[in-house]
């Protein structure tokens, strides 16, 4: 009999795939499953169609697991997939119910057009019209929002225009590791009651025990193309900055950027960042007086 426990179930599902064990592997999943790779806008509706892409995936891969996070019936892993001698990290977040793999959703490093599949089962969905960029957005639509298991799919679709990909991580990527970080303080940015972007800052304080020194400092912030030129971005780092000095133990709020043509850092100037000369791991440190 397979164990209810969340994690149990999700350890088993790479083992079983691993192992290519196709009947212990199906036995784990809800009938109704419901696949999705938001990057390519494919999907698989059922268990059988889930089994039939991994049983069809070509090449004698293996995805083995570097982290597992559960919290209730929600799960994420971090693996490294390595097929044909190359190794390639993913992200998975999983929904269960009733003890069994219900939603299955898969980022990877950055967007990328899919592979021809061997799985009739494998959907995809048309690519959306191209939203109309609308006027300024008033400050006070805009606030900070807590993300929760309901929330997340609409934030994790979220992204920047194609050029800017190179300065910011997906926000898959930064949920993640917020997942394994004590320190991380992370929010989805709202228009009304519309995700539009996220934002996420490294507050030392929460470690336990809090450093004597605590630092804080923004470590990832994005706003979504069609939010974009809006006035969005100015009202969401305004309502950081002021959560920042909420706090009353930090003097300064720390930021790092690409320095590149298309990069942030004029748009950071007019909030009042300035430059420090610093570099962090290759990229410019800025900094706001609290």
């Amino acid at each position: 009999m397979m164990a209810d426990d969340p994690r149990t179930r999700i350890e088993s599902h790479w083992q079983a795939a691993n192992r290519r064990d196709w009947t212990t592997f199906e036995a784990l999943l809800h009938p109704q499953l419901q696949y999705e790779v938001p990057q390519t806008r494919e999907y698989i509706e059922g268990a059988a169609g889930y089994v039939d892409m991994f049983r069809t995936w070509p090449g004698d891969w293996q995805a083995q697991v570097r982290s597992l996070l559960v919290d209730g019936d929600d799960a994420a892993t971090t693996i490294d997939f390595r097929s044909h001698g190359e190794s390639m990290t993913g992200i998975t977040f999983f929904r269960l119910e009733g003890g069994r793999i219900r939603g299955v959703t898969d980022y990877w490093p950055g967007p990328y057009e899919p592979p021809m599949r061997s799985t009739p089962h494998m959907k995809r969905r048309p690519r959306p019209a191209h939203a109309a960029p609308g006027g300024k957005v008033d400050a006070a639509r805009v606030s900070l929002r807590e993300i929760n298991a309901d929330t997340l799919r609409p934030v994790l679709r979220l992204a920047v225009a194609k050029d800017q990909q190179r300065f910011v991580a997906s926000n898959a990527v930064s949920l993640a590791q917020a997942l394994f970080a004590p320190d991380a303080w992370y929010r989805a940015i709202y228009v009304d009651d519309e995700p539009a972007g996220f934002v996420m800052l490294e507050d030392q304080s929460l470690r336990e025990p809090p450093p004597a020194d605590a630092q804080i400092g923004v470590w990832r912030f994005m706003v979504a193309e069609r939010f974009q030129g809006r006035g969005v971005g100015q009202a969401a780092m305004r309502l950081v900055i002021a959560h920042a000095r909420s706090r009353e133990r930090f003097d300064k709020l720390s930021l790092s950027y690409v320095a590149a043509p298309g990069g942030p850092d004029g748009f950071y100037r007019s909030l009042g960042f300035r430059d420090t000369g610093r570099i962090d791991e290759g990229e410019l440190v800025m900094e706001l007086p609290l």
